[in-house]
């Protein structure tokens, strides 16, 4: 009988220690390892986008930061004016939202462009604009806009430091830096 108190004694305090170990461990590894959903990795991705046909062409390249765009669109079309500027927008959904501030005919403009993106191609949108208190031509009625763009953007594979030629891009600067 004394044997068996014994062997229970022993067996309980056996079974007490490994339980208090396996919690010890069970702690340290929490500690050791964060959840995965409490790390974020965010990073600016570049993104370039197309549109050719013969001698005209659309050329548009931003960074992407969560839903922040900031970047260049280059407006390039044979025997009209084009436009070059700086853009600064977002994405909401499938749409991206933008402030276009461009040069064209020596004049410095702002209005807003919104483009729509199916797939892998930018859809611009078209609708009734007004200037507003800041001077910048906004959307009146941005539920309305149109997407039916015959000149839709294509995103590129590879998107080239210099896609937007850096002498536009220095030109523009200096320009806008005039005003």
């Amino acid at each position: 009988m004394k044997k068996f108190k014994f062997i229970s004694i022993l067996l309980f305090f056996g079974v007490f220690l490994g339980c208090q170990n396996q919690k010890e461990q069970e702690n340290t590894l929490e500690k050791e390892f964060p959840e995965q959903d409490s790390v974020s990795v965010k990073e600016n991705i570049s993104q370039c986008y197309l549109f050719e046909n013969g001698k005209d062409s659309i050329q548009l390249k931003f960074d992407l930061h969560e839903n922040e765009v900031k970047g260049w669109m280059v407006y390039n079309f044979f025997e009209k004016d084009g436009s070059f500027g700086e853009i600064d927008g977002e994405f909401s959904g499938d749409t991206l939202k933008l402030e276009y501030a461009f040069l064209s005919e020596g004049m410095l403009s702002e209005q807003e462009v919104y483009f729509l993106k199916k797939g892998n191609q930018l859809f611009r949108g078209f609708g009734e604009m007004k200037m507003d208190v800041d001077s910048t031509m906004v959307y009146i009625q941005p539920n309305q806009i149109s997407f039916e763009d015959t000149t839709p953007l294509t995103s590129m594979e590879n998107c080239a430091e210099d896609f937007i030629d850096p002498k536009t891009i220095a030109f523009f600067k200096k320009e806008e830096e005039k005003n």
